[in-house]
């Protein structure tokens, strides 16, 4: 009975951490290579989360790979990890915005405030500011598709 239950706990201890090892070492999901669930503008997918009076647009975009065009709002910005991230207008005014944050190893030095962007990313959620008059739509794992001025 004892090598009975020593084998099950055994066997449990060989499973867990083979998944555990598995699931540590798994890549992450970025947008590269990746074929869009929805192509949009900037301000229009701004607008939609903007409008929203419920969670249904967070369903439809979230966690879901976005290609997004727009004018860029301000010069590509390096975080403090190292990987860059580009802001989108929104609005005329620039104080709504899409951020894309790249991934590793790609770089946003070339961007320039004004520049017609098209970037593609994995749509985290709407994030509003402080006071609920505007906000900016996040994404992540992205990548460059075309810059322009």
């Amino acid at each position: 009975m004892k090598k009975i239950i020593l084998f099950i706990i055994a066997a449990g201890l060989l499973v867990g951490g083979g998944t555990a090892l598995y699931l540590w070492n798994k890549p992450h999901k970025t947008a590269e290579g990746e074929k869009p669930f929805a192509t949009i503008s900037a301000d229009s997918l701004f607008q939609e989360y903007f409008a929203a009076t419920d969670s249904s647009v967070s369903k439809k975009y979230s966690e879901k790979v976005i290609q997004v065009h727009g004018i860029a709002a301000e010069d590509g910005e390096e975080l403090q990890n190292g990987r860059w991230k580009v802001r989108l207008k929104a609005d005329e005014e620039g104080m709504n915005s899409v951020v894309v944050e790249l991934i590793p190893g790609a770089t946003a030095a070339n961007i320039k405030s004004g520049m017609n962007i098209e970037a593609k990313g994995i749509c985290i959620d709407y994030l509003a500011d402080d006071m609920g008059l505007g906000g900016e739509v996040q994404m992540n794992q992205g990548v460059l598709i075309e810059s322009k001025k």
